[in-house]
């Protein structure tokens, strides 16, 4: 399925990259801008959502094109700048830097450099994170985690024959449970250490409102020459929400 070019969420995306690019060059310039990173988890919860949904309702979807499609989506420019960074710190970071930099590229193999940032370092605000030059790639290998157990859990819930209610409240359900352990995590040494990095604490929460609202956005099957048109009431609900929504990203 091919997502009609939506402006919208370029803008939603130009929002996201511009405050987390003026959080790290100066915090004091805005100092909620990290949540540019959350913004990016619910984006594209919808997006791959709303294809893996739509695909599977009109039994169109494949596993292999699926990731296919990811791959060559992410990975050629993926590996152009894993090869740059390397020849960077090859040339600037002392041995022992460098030995623990390519400890860290090697975990970008498996996807898993986020727990593996969470195990060596203090925390994303940690000094020794500083150090690391490819600490960015942590939100990448959060999305690939979330992209490879999504379709599988999707396709187990249509197996189940869930309805789109079903699937709705199951996933509103994960949402729930992850942004709780988020919240409990500092009662626990474990929960505190892989809080920021982890796709279970918090992130699968993220991305699943991305998931819920795509779901949602998915239209019902309507018979063949049937037009669809947004009353008034449909337009004014719509307008609210995305004012309501924007004054919610500014007030963060």
């Amino acid at each position: 399925m091919n997502i009609n070019y939506r402006p919208d969420i370029d803008g939603l995306r130009a929002i996201a990259v511009l405050s987390v690019i003026a959080f790290h060059l100066n915090p004091h310039w805005l100092h909620g801008g990290f949540i540019g990173v959350d913004i990016f988890f619910v984006i594209s919860g919808y997006l791959i959502t709303k294809i893996i949904y739509t695909d599977i309702l009109n039994k169109e979807f494949s596993f292999k094109s699926f990731y296919q499609r990811r791959i060559n989506r992410i990975l050629p420019v993926f590996f152009v700048v894993m090869f740059c960074t390397t020849f960077a710190a090859w040339y600037v970071l002392l041995p022992n830097d460098f030995t623990l930099f390519m400890e860290s590229l090697k975990s970008t193999t498996f996807f898993w450099e986020n727990m593996w940032f969470a195990y060596n370092t203090g925390g994303y605000w940690d000094s020794s994170a500083t150090d690391m030059p490819i600490l960015h790639t942590w939100s990448l290998a959060v999305e690939e985690q979330f992209y490879i157990a999504l379709p599988f859990l999707l396709f187990f819930f249509f197996r189940l024959r869930f309805n789109r209610s079903k699937i709705l409240v199951t996933l509103g359900l994960i949402a729930f449970i992850s942004f709780s352990l988020a919240q409990l995590s500092p009662l626990s040494a474990f929960l505190t250490k892989y809080n920021y990095y982890s796709l279970i604490t918090g992130r699968a929460g993220e991305l699943l409102i991305g998931s819920i609202i795509g779901i949602l956005s998915v239209k019902r099957s309507m018979k063949i020459g049937e037009i669809v048109r947004d009353d008034k009431n449909h337009l004014t609900i719509k307008n609210s929400l995305t004012i309501i929504g924007f004054l919610m990203m500014l007030l963060s």
